[in-house]
């Protein structure tokens, strides 16, 4: 349950396979806080018939799981899901220093993105020492 990369995820997938075994690849989207709270977005593709079995343990651990197909779908929708996450927080980044150097309230954006369509958990979390 980590973020590989799809060629190396096929490889692995590969030599399980071909030693009889069966291979998920299942990557989660969230963080420790949403980990303790069974609130991972669980993201897997390959044995679907092993994704089934697994089912009550991603239940436990998460609030969705996604069966993406074949092996190698899951890593590249986390990539581009971290490329998403990351693209925000930049733009995040940048509009909070950007309010510092116009001398205006960085708690009061906060606010603002809060109460608008920007409103998530992600933002309140990564802001909330700001």
């Amino acid at each position: 349950m980590s973020t590989l990369d799809p060629e190396t995820s096929t490889e692995i997938s590969q030599v399980i396979t071909s030693r009889g075994g069966r291979y998920l690849e299942a990557p989660v989207s969230g963080n420790r806080q949403l980990s303790e709270n069974g609130m991972l977005v669980i993201l897997a593709a390959g044995d679907k018939a092993l994704f089934d079995d697994c089912s009550s343990c991603f239940q436990a651990m998460g609030k969705k799981s996604f069966y993406l197909g074949e092996v190698g779908n899951a890593s590249k929708m986390m990539l581009i899901v971290n490329m998403i996450l990351g693209s925000f927080m930049a733009s995040v980044a940048e509009g909070f220093t950007l309010a510092k150097i116009v001398s205006q309230s960085q708690d009061v954006l906060l606010y603002i993105l809060s109460q608008g369509p920007l409103a998530c958990a992600f933002l309140d979390q990564k802001c909330q020492s700001n």
